[in-house]
């Protein structure tokens, strides 16, 4: 009998993949509350971190669609209040499943932030994505190419503070494969946590940088992915 892979990768979860080092967790048809319909105002975590995503102002709502939460790259974001089970020591891992409408810079899908600094951040640069540590533009990981208009693709990054050097430190996949990134600054060996929201859709209410497209899935996990996590990630991402 001939195996169905869609099926066999939904099984896959993230729970299943990361265990306890699992922190949030956001996947377009499940825990989603409507506010007016199609605006979405809550999008809870599936972690069990009760990491739950939150708009209360209904003109900055993303909407549901079939395929995925869609933000209009004019004000809508959703948020998760700042939580101790999203602090970095040194392991971390990001993964977003993403289709932008519009490519241009200055785009943040995911981010942990506060106004001007953050934790952690993932922004576009033209066709390129950024991942900074800290203040944008200081610390940061950049790899050019990686969107396209219309063209859905899973983003995953693994920080691992123990390495050496930033290449060792910070690394993008995209579907399943390593990109090659330009490093500004230094990547730090310690993530520096401050109290940062978790935004999905900007880098922040106050800051803008509104993501323009639909989001799929997105992970966070506070350990640094094995590349059979990876892999497994990818796949669970890839059949949403």
């Amino acid at each position: 009998m001939r195996r169905d892979r869609r099926r066999s990768a939904v099984a896959i979860s993230p729970r299943s993949i990361f265990g306890s080092s699992l922190a949030a967790w956001y996947q377009f048809n499940r825990g989603v509350t409507l506010g007016t319909a199609p605006e979405v105002a809550a999008w809870a975590d599936q972690s069990g971190r009760a990491n739950d995503l939150v708009q209360t102002t209904a003109a900055s709502r993303p909407f549901t669609a079939a395929d995925g939460i869609d933000f209009d790259g004019i004000d809508d974001n959703i948020a998760a209040p700042s939580s101790s089970t999203l602090d970095v020591a040194s392991a971390l891992t990001v993964a977003i499943r993403v289709r932008p409408d519009v490519v241009t810079s200055n785009r943040c899908p995911i981010a942990r932030s506060l106004t001007t600094a953050g934790t952690w951040s993932a922004q576009t640069n033209g066709t390129g994505i950024r991942f900074h540590f800290g203040t944008p533009g200081v610390n940061l990981g950049e790899a050019a190419s990686q969107l396209t208009a219309g063209v859905e693709v899973t983003l995953v990054w693994v920080y691992a503070g123990g390495g050496s050097t930033n290449a060792d430190r910070l690394r993008l996949w995209r579907d399943g494969v390593l990109q090659t990134q330009v490093y500004t600054g230094t990547i730090p060996a310690t993530a520096t946590n401050t109290a940062n929201t978790l935004s999905i859709g900007c880098f922040s209410s106050a800051t803008g940088q509104f993501w323009d497209g639909r989001i799929k899935g997105a992970v966070v996990a506070i350990a640094s992915a094995t590349d059979v996590q990876r892999t497994a990630l990818e796949r669970y991402l890839g059949a949403l």
